[in-house]
């Protein structure tokens, strides 16, 4: 697949921030760990419909996509051969706290300590509590973990498994259920 027409059918599908120069795959090829192995590119959404765009746009292509958050993996989990989306920069707001139902909902560029920080009035915590929690983001997380236990939001100082409603993600508008999707 020819980089070029990867990047440039990103833009036309209005993908407004697609970095596919040597500089940006280089700065996106390493995170915590001991791994390094260079992008295809980079996209920055400034919206859900972008992200979207681009995973539509990359599967149309067979291009493989790789979301990314604070790269704060230890595992290499965030460095790969695929089209790097970093929600980061736009993607990153508490969106809702429902502290009755025990649950948040927020974007996946969410950094952990600022939602604990929202969530911490309320007495709910989004465990665990890493070291690297200053930096790491909740979508991230979710991406990493999502074949393990998903971490449960609970009243501080619950241990996990308490009544907490855990991290799932949300139905884009349009995209098909998961029992629907490819393998």
């Amino acid at each position: 697949m020819p980089l070029p027409s990867l990047a440039d059918d990103l833009r036309r599908a209005g993908v407004g921030d697609v970095r596919f120069d040597r500089a940006h795959r280089v700065l996106y090829s390493t995170d915590a760990s001991i791994y390094q192995i260079e992008p295809l590119g980079v996209v920055i959404p400034r919206s859900v419909e972008e992200v979207i765009a681009t995973i539509a746009v990359c599967a149309q292509q067979g291009a493989p996509v790789l979301p990314r958050g604070a790269a704060t993996s230890l595992a290499g989990q965030t460095v790969g051969h695929a089209v790097v989306i970093d929600t980061t920069r736009h993607l990153n707001r508490i969106m809702e706290i429902n502290a009755e139902e025990q649950w948040v909902r927020c974007q996946p560029g969410a950094v952990l300590d600022q939602v604990n920080a929202a969530l911490r009035p309320h007495g709910l915590m989004l465990g665990p509590d890493p070291a690297s929690g200053n930096r790491a983001t909740v979508g991230a997380r979710w991406q990493q973990r999502r074949r393990r236990a998903l971490h449960p939001l609970r009243r501080a100082g619950r241990q996990p498994g308490g009544r907490g409603r855990g991290l799932h993600p949300l139905q884009a508008p349009g995209w098909p259920d998961r029992e629907d999707r490819p393998a």
